[in-house]
């Protein structure tokens, strides 16, 4: 593969359920045209996919929202705008995925990964999130900044052959 210059895609969608196809259909194919094998672009797909997963469901989803047909969320018309805006950066050698965020914060820090043989022996829905991102991506970075939001960077680097 030749050398490719920095590019940037940016794109920004409202923090719904409705819109995770169309970000998750933006990742793989940058991720495909890097060239990166397809393992490791479903494992950048899911790790985005969660990370907006989680935005949704923990920091924006709230009471008064209207559920939709199959599990899709909504929010309504009169609320504020809940966008989630993905700055993605690639490279020859990498993705950089930069996702900000208005909702809650979280304390990533100190996340405590589940003990894996409890989680199935119970089989709960969902809160793997985290541990799929930091499990799936090379670098992984959380900040919260007062007036600007959370922040999340996920970096995959494209390992040559």
């Amino acid at each position: 593969m030749a050398e490719r210059n920095e590019e940037k895609v940016h794109l920004k969608v409202p923090g719904e359920t409705l819109y995770l196809n169309l970000v998750r259909k933006v990742i793989v194919d940058l991720a495909e045209k890097m060239g990166f094998p397809e393992e490791e672009v479903a494992k950048i797909e899911m790790a985005v996919d969660e990370a907006c997963t989680n935005v949704i469901e923990h920091s924006y989803i709230e009471a008064k929202d209207i559920e939709l047909k199959g599990g899709y969320f909504s929010r309504r018309e009169d609320d504020v705008e809940r966008p989630i805006d993905l700055r993605v950066k690639v490279d020859s050698h990498k993705i950089e995925l930069t996702m900000t965020d208005r909702g809650k914060g979280f304390d990533m820090k100190n996340y405590e990964v589940p003990k894996l043989d409890e989680y199935l022996a119970s089989m709960p829905i969902g809160g793997l999130g985290v541990y799929v991102i930091k499990e799936f991506m090379d670098e992984v970075d959380y900040t919260h900044k007062p007036g600007v939001g959370n922040i999340l960077v996920m970096t995959k680097y494209l390992k040559k052959k």
